[in-house]
């Protein structure tokens, strides 16, 4: 089913009962992450190429946040470059708690670097408390076969990357208290992004993979979904 802004809808959900008016969280949205960027000491030049035109056009957070945050913790973007004889493969979750202006926010990104049956995972972890920011490494790590085999059977049973740009919400539902969840998957073919208000939503197809991906990288019960 085509949402607006050619996304597309990958499951059904269970709302979170906090809501209010989309018209008014989506003004709100925009100014609270302008506010959040104009407090953050390192904003990208170049956050709108993270992403890919068609992620920016069906949602502008991908240009004004999530670009952003994502350089801020040195990734690159995944969607360019690609190398059409190469058979390797790198799955990127990034994880945005709930932001506060008075307490600060954090942000996690967890990549997977796949080659055949090897991998290695490399994840960055990312603090905002009072004006002070702090980036530090929290993994980096060769990932055994038996878990890479694990890994891409609850990727095919997920169906996170299943169109070009995804989402899990429904129209204009956007709730700034809940940690966000951008997952992107660049292969020699193609390139998908999905993204999806982790923490008030988790569909049961979604969360065995957004759990073991977590586990992986040592930060299950540590990113505030």
């Amino acid at each position: 089913m085509a949402l607006m802004g050619g996304k597309q809808k990958l499951g059904q959900l269970k709302f979170a009962s906090w809501r209010v008016t989309p018209a008014f969280m989506r003004l709100s949205s925009k100014v609270f992450v302008s506010l959040i960027l104009l407090a953050t000491p390192v904003v990208a030049k170049n956050a709108n190429r993270v992403f890919p035109p068609s992620a920016i056009e069906a949602d502008e957070l991908y240009r004004d946040w999530y670009g952003p945050t994502l350089e801020g913790l040195g990734e690159k973007p995944l969607w360019v470059n690609r190398d059409a004889t190469s058979s390797s493969e790198t799955i990127r979750f990034t994880f945005i708690s709930g932001a506060s202006l008075i307490k600060g926010w954090d942000a996690t990104v967890i990549r997977i670097e796949i080659q055949g049956k090897h991998a290695r995972l490399i994840a960055r972890a990312e603090t905002h408390d009072h004006g002070h920011r702090e980036v530090r490494e929290v993994a980096n790590k060769e990932v055994p076969s038996s878990q890479v085999e694990s890994l891409q059977k609850l990727v095919k049973k997920a169906g996170a990357w299943e169109f070009p740009v995804g989402t899990w919400e429904k129209d204009d539902e956007i709730s700034v208290h809940c940690t966000e969840l951008i997952m992107e998957r660049q292969r020699s073919s193609d390139y998908a992004v999905s993204h999806i208000l982790i923490s008030c939503n988790q569909p049961t197809r979604l969360m065995p993979l957004v759990d073991y991906v977590a586990k992986m990288a040592g930060q299950n019960g540590k990113l505030r979904y």
